[in-house]
């Protein structure tokens, strides 16, 4: 597959066609090119004024979350910074009526830069209670 032309030799084709004492075909042996590459860069020129092609349409899956849910995240969080992931999936199905796992509210969190790590309450093992007592206790010998 050749390689695409610059924008410069495109803009010299295109002027090279519009001078109009020329033939396409006269046009593409001159710089070396298929006809079909002039044909096409000139209808693209006509139809659109620009010898590049506009961008496509974006490729991928839209977000779930869009950037309203953004902002409503960000509010109830700092409303109730504890609020666990679930929490949050829970408040966007039921105000924004948003349906997303907590993985998708995780990745969303991340993307804002806003860390969501919340681990339970655990109490001291008796074990580790007498071992912190007999450590300190110990310290000062």
């Amino acid at each position: 597959m050749a390689a695409a032309l610059s924008t410069d030799l495109r803009w010299k084709l295109i002027a090279a066609c519009e001078r109009g004492n020329v033939s396409q075909r006269e046009v593409a042996e001159f710089f070396g090119v298929c006809l079909a590459t002039v044909e096409k860069l000139w209808r693209l020129y006509r139809e659109t004024g620009d010898v590049v092609k506009p961008n496509p349409l974006p490729r991928g899956r839209s977000p779930s979350i869009h950037a309203n849910a953004k902002d409503h995240l960000r509010q109830w969080i700092e409303q109730q910074p504890d609020a666990t992931l679930v929490e949050l999936c829970e408040l966007l199905q039921r105000q924004l009526g948003i349906a997303v796992s907590r993985a998708t509210v995780s990745r969303t969190l991340k993307d804002m830069g806003m860390r969501r790590k919340k681990r339970p309450y655990v109490p001291v093992s008796k074990t580790a209670r007498r071992y912190i007592r007999h450590a300190s206790a110990t310290a000062g010998r």
